[in-house]
């Protein structure tokens, strides 16, 4: 049979191409092949290739780093590191010009790419995990909790308003109050420690107040998404308490001081040696693969300290002379020292939102039982 040149040169092209048609060239590029001795992880399994949701085309395959999720705090926590893994792969696979697309919530929350990208999207990932430094995997968990620590805020603002009557009008007048729970030192000298916490509730003003709430709200939130907001609300009562007790203990006199800044100054110590302590820690775990880690870890928690002194100096040095100067250093100052010792015991502790309850109730039932107690022995 004779056959036509034209038709033969096209049987032989398909021959050479196993008989197959020519196909377009994809709108984005090919990834390199891989060789299986190129492979440090496992075969990629292609489980299904049906779309888990509409948002998912067919033939997409899930791909992640191969590692376990960190153990967090809580399930919100965790929700949040899912979310910022996520984001960084999909980020990596934007960087490597591969298609991707995001599915889920939560924990759920999943990356897809098309399966022939799956194995060399896996590799890259398992390299930039590998690849964290140790600052990064020991550094502890921020929790997004700006909103509950403004809100902790509400019951001294409530409290304010009942002893400067702005709703009702009965009850013991601004003097009274103070009278009963303001810090004077001849007083707690002898035996009324009620007033140590009392006198951190009490405010002289709208606008002594407002101000203690302007300048601390940065600072108790930065402490609050360090430790949780429970345990930043007890040690932050405890330690303005502790500061008032050595203010007494520094005056002996009949000198009446009361406001909640002395706890914020605390707030100031507090987080100040959570971050000088998160320093040594990790100074600590590196200096046998790293020499001059720990004398530089020193360094920088030194750092830290005199920050939390530059703040003192810088917002506690108020030239009013109604002004408590000295009340803001042992603030500072008795902060740093709860801060370094809570650090120390909560590394042993395991933290839960039932602890962080307990310790806001701790907290709560402390004011309230000094006010109680300051009622009784003003009657």
């Amino acid at each position: 049979m004779n056959i036509p040149p034209k038709i033969r040169r096209a049987q032989q092209g398909r021959a050479a191409q196993g008989g197959r048609k020519d196909l377009k060239p994809p709108a984005f590029p090919l990834p390199e092949a891989f060789a299986p001795s190129q492979c440090s992880l496992p075969p990629l399994r292609i489980l299904h290739f049906s779309p888990v949701s509409s948002q998912i085309p067919r033939f997409w395959v899930e791909v992640n780093d191969g590692r376990p999720l960190p153990p967090a705090a809580s399930p919100q926590s965790a929700a949040w590191r899912r979310r910022d893994q996520v984001d960084s792969w999909s980020l990596t696979c934007s960087a490597l010009n591969i298609p991707w697309r995001v599915d889920g919530k939560g924990l759920r929350r999943t990356l897809y790419v098309p399966a022939l990208y799956g194995q060399m999207a896996r590799e890259q990932f398992a390299e930039i995990s590998s690849e964290r430094t140790p600052a990064e995997e020991a550094s502890p968990p921020r929790r997004k909790n700006a909103h509950l620590a403004l809100g902790l805020f509400l019951p001294l603002l409530v409290w304010h308003g009942i002893t400067r009557h702005w709703w009702l009008a009965w009850g013991p007048s601004g003097q009274q109050w103070e009278a009963m729970g303001a810090l004077r030192a001849d007083r707690v000298l002898s035996g009324e420690f009620f007033r140590a916490v009392t006198a951190l509730t009490l405010h002289a003003d709208s606008v002594h107040l407002f101000g203690n709430i302007l300048f601390g709200a940065p600072f108790f939130i930065l402490l609050c998404g360090r430790i949780g907001a429970g345990a930043a609300m007890l040690l932050t009562l405890f330690a303005g308490a502790c500061a008032n007790i050595c203010e007494a203990l520094y005056r002996h006199n009949a000198s009446m001081s009361l406001g909640f800044s002395t706890a914020l100054f605390a707030v100031v110590g507090l987080h100040a040696a959570f971050l000088a302590m998160d320093e040594l820690r990790l100074a600590q775990k590196v200096r046998q693969t790293e020499p001059g880690s720990l004398r530089r870890g020193i360094k920088k928690s030194l750092v830290f300290l005199a920050c939390g002194g530059a703040i003192l100096a810088a917002l506690g040095a108020d030239p009013a002379p109604k002004s408590d100067y000295a009340a803001h250093i042992f603030g500072l100052l008795v902060g740093l020292l709860t801060g370094f010792a809570a650090a120390l015991c909560s590394a042993k502790i395991k933290d839960s939102p039932a602890r962080q309850a307990l310790c806001g109730a701790i907290a709560l039932c402390l004011a309230a039982g000094a006010w109680i107690w300051a009622v009784v022995r003003g009657s």
